[in-house]
């Protein structure tokens, strides 16, 4: 990071490539060495302080909590449901074959908290506790924001989310979810555009028929 500020940005650029490597971008090169960071710092250091890190994908509309399709961000599929919703894209050039590797905010939250509580009574190395979270694997073509993206799909895996979901008691699976299986996409979907209307676009209910006249013209 001393070695980043003391260059110019010229230079910067044109190291960037080799700096990269296998990372498919500068964020996620620089999630990276945040982690890494992290663990030099806690786990390598002195004072051995406990470490979990919880890596969610694409972050999207909460599920249920605080309230369900609460978004406050145009980030990931937002602001193309936006551009959709306002009649302004009419296509999308998409890879059917790629996944669509969303994570509820709520849901998210929730495995943050319970890894966090696993790591505090767990006695292994935390460079083992690494969770990576992904969603259901499910092939939707019912809701109109599927179809438009050419029968997304996405993959569930569990690996140690799925075994720290086993840990916990019932009350604490109840109050703390983080079980994707549980998603019925459809419903949530319609939940998420209805959240982006309501929460992002400042629109109720009353502008509904009118919205959709647009995506007719």
């Amino acid at each position: 990071m001393d070695f980043m500020d003391s260059v110019d940005d010229q230079l910067l650029a044109s190291i960037t490539k080799q700096l990269v490597v296998k990372c498919p971008n500068v964020y996620a090169y620089s999630k990276a060495l945040g982690e890494q960071l992290l663990q030099n710092l806690c786990e390598c250091g002195e004072h051995g302080l406990p470490l979990v890190i919880v890596r969610p994908s694409i972050v999207t509309a909460s599920m249920t909590e605080p309230l369900p399709g609460w978004i406050d961000n145009l980030n990931g599929p937002s602001g193309m449901i936006v551009g959709i919703a306002k009649g302004l894209v009419r296509t999308v050039r998409l890879d059917s074959r790629l996944v669509a590797d969303l994570i509820l905010v709520d849901i998210a939250i929730n495995l943050m908290i319970a890894a966090a509580w696993d790591r505090a009574n767990s006695h292994t190395a935390a460079l083992e506790k690494t969770f990576s979270y992904s969603t259901v694997q499910e092939s939707v073509q019912s809701h109109v924001l599927f179809r438009i993206l050419h029968n997304a799909t996405v993959e569930l895996c569990q690996l140690q989310s799925g075994l720290l979901l086993e840990k916990k008691c019932s009350e604490d699976r109840s109050t703390y979810d983080f079980d994707v299986r549980k998603i019925n996409w459809e419903s949530y979907m319609e939940s998420y555009v209805s959240g982006v209307r309501k929460y992002l676009l400042k629109e109720d209910s009353s502008t509904l028929n009118f919205r959709k006249s647009n995506l007719k013209m």
